[in-house]
């Protein structure tokens, strides 16, 4: 597998899922210590996974208060 193969594939984002298999896991991981490139994909689909697992939280925690019913 080279570097094309990973960007057309979106590798990174899948590799942030957790949605690689072994070998492909093993393949990416060894890309990784050579490319830079794929190394800062993985770096910002983290900061995308993270924004987005904050996100929903706030979410689901405001459309409980707003469902809740007020009590004094």
């Amino acid at each position: 597998m080279d570097h094309d193969f990973f960007t057309l594939y979106q590798t990174a984002a899948t590799y942030v899922a957790n949605g690689l298999d072994e070998v492909m896991l093993e393949q990416f991981e060894l890309h990784l210590m050579d490319c830079r490139i794929c190394l800062e994909d993985v770096e910002t689909w983290r900061a995308i996974h993270r924004k987005m697992s904050g996100t929903r939280i706030a979410a689901s925690s405001a459309r409980v208060h707003r469902v809740a019913p007020f009590m004094d």
